[in-house]
């Protein structure tokens, strides 16, 4: 009887030892390879649409919408237009104001190049986008500015390039991009810069570690940072740029805040979906830019685990069944394994709200 018991134990021991070491094998492979990607996605906006909080104060969306194409007509506007609308923001004492519209082609109009070009560089903390874009005939990756009077009345260039995920879903940004080399930095942080010059001396974010030099028409990322977006499209203050435009009392409402002027009319601006995008309710690139301001004014991103950090965590968490496989009942271990189960998931998404770890 004891000789058959020890026969017993040893084998469940080597089965429990041939569990583990499945487990292992399977949990680094997934680590590995991304099999667990699309599900570690679909939990981290789930965990991002669980909580929400107002938006700041000092950060305003002034809108090119359906009610300014009506009353300005048809897109897109003189720059004699814009340039009185900065200068109204100026006149106005506006912190700063990201101008998120292309200006890349000259204009046809008599000095209406010069008057926006003036009146950015009068207010003299005026941000102006850069984007990397392909030519067709070529097929070769190119930078595009604003053309070089506007360029150079602005107090900073920022980038708009937004990566997408593998579904197509916006969940981050690099601080610092550029071709061949990540020179310019991220639209937000562009405006930080110009209201705080001291305070990004040491970015933060997962860096490039590229072993060669990439080719002079490659877009290169740098300083990847995971959004934690506070609450669904539409929840910044939001102004429409005709009533800003004519209305006093509306655009005396922008004192000392950070202005972020962009397209939201339907068919005409980028549209991004993101993880708080629910029921097919895309953001606007400005209000993507505008949480990206959020987080760093506030200091509030989600901070990914290190690769080998995650891989071992992993591990840990494929053998916690092992413990209790020989030593319970079918059902009983079955049930365990559930309720670990939704102790990890809950487990990570009260991470990324108490610690900001994911």
């Amino acid at each position: 009887m004891t000789s058959a018991r020890t026969v017993l134990a040893r084998v469940y021991r080597n089965e429990t030892v041939r569990l583990a070491c499945a487990l292992a094998a399977l949990a680094l492979i997934s680590a590995q390879s991304g099999l667990t990607r699309r599900l570690d996605c679909l939990l981290y906006d789930t965990a991002l649409r669980l909580w929400s909080s107002a938006p700041p104060a000092d950060i305003v969306i002034v809108a090119v919408d359906e009610q300014s194409l009506k009353q300005l007509g048809r897109w897109p506007w003189s720059r004699h237009v814009h340039a009185t609308l900065i200068e109204r923001l100026s006149h106005f004492g506006v912190k700063a104001i990201g101008f998120d519209v292309m200006f890349a082609e000259p204009s046809d109009e008599t000095d209406a190049d010069q008057h926006l070009a003036r009146a950015i560089a009068a207010n003299g903390k005026v941000v102006l986008p850069v984007f990397p874009d392909r030519r067709e005939a070529a097929g070769v990756l190119d930078e595009t500015l604003p053309i070089a009077p506007l360029t150079k009345a602005a107090a900073k260039l920022g980038h708009v390039d937004a990566e997408l995920d593998v579904d197509a879903i916006a969940r981050s940004v690099y601080l610092k991009a550029g071709l061949a080399s990540p020179v310019w930095p991220t639209f937000a942080l562009a405006l930080v810069e110009v209201t705080d010059p001291g305070l990004w001396q040491n970015l933060p974010g997962q860096q490039h570690t590229g072993a060669t030099a990439p080719a002079a028409t490659h877009w290169v990322r740098d300083h990847r940072l995971l959004l934690d977006f506070r609450g669904p499209p539409g929840r910044f203050h939001r102004l429409s740029y005709v009533d800003v435009l004519h209305d006093d009392y509306l655009a005396a409402s922008l004192i000392g805040k950070y202005v972020l002027i962009g397209v939201t009319a339907a068919g005409l601006g980028e549209m991004l979906a993101t993880p708080v995008s629910g029921e097919a309710q895309p953001m606007t690139g400005v209000e993507f830019n505008a949480n990206v301001l959020e987080n760093l004014r506030s200091n509030r991103w989600i901070i990914p685990l290190p690769n080998p950090l995650y891989s071992i965590l992993l591990v840990l968490l494929a053998l916690l069944p092992v413990g209790f496989y020989a030593r319970c009942r079918p059902v009983l271990a079955f049930t365990i394994a559930i309720a670990l189960s939704l102790l990890i998931v809950a487990g990570s998404l009260l991470a990324v709200h108490g610690l900001r770890w994911w």
